[in-house]
């Protein structure tokens, strides 16, 4: 019995075992984690994008329409994100510019750019682009705008 407290013979090393482990676990959640920032740039793309909508039908006038979409975008984004955003685009729903008249559906697209692999003490490796994108019809009873000449779409005015 002496013999074997004295002895290392038939020591399997097991240090360099945990430490793999350790850092296995660790690059493990971290990749998960990024994973989870691009999930959360999406819903927050999808957020922005819904509210720059909502800003744009619900403007005064055709001149101030956009300006209050990116402004509205940009408080729903908040100041996390704030350096992300690339893009705030308001069209009509065939793809051309977007006018606000009564029954006119608008289509506006926030685009976010999002760090592929951000690691500690090193920053963000890479990046994804993230959009999100929301449609709005403009009230067709609102008063103060034009009607629109849309026929056979979602509302006749």
């Amino acid at each position: 019995m002496s013999r074997l407290v004295r002895d290392d013979a038939g020591f399997v090393a097991g240090g360099e075992a945990l430490l793999f482990g350790v850092l296995t676990c660790v690059t493990g959640m971290l990749i998960a984690v990024n994973a989870w920032a691009v999930v959360d740039a999406r819903g927050q793309a999808d957020t922005a994008a819904r509210e720059a909508a909502r800003a744009f039908v619900e403007s005064d006038s055709q001149s101030r329409a956009l300006q209050d979409a990116r402004s509205a975008a940009a408080l729903s984004i908040g100041d996390i994100r704030a350096g992300q955003v690339l893009d705030v685009v308001v069209r009509s729903s065939d793809g051309g510019a977007a006018t606000l008249a009564r029954c006119q559906r608008i289509q506006a697209s926030v685009t976010l750019q999002v760090g592929a692999i951000a690691m500690p003490f090193l920053g963000s490796v890479g990046s994804r682009t993230v959009t999100g994108t929301h449609s709005e019809l403009v009230d067709p009873w609102r008063s103060g705008l034009p009607a629109s000449s849309l026929v056979g779409t979602d509302c006749d005015a």
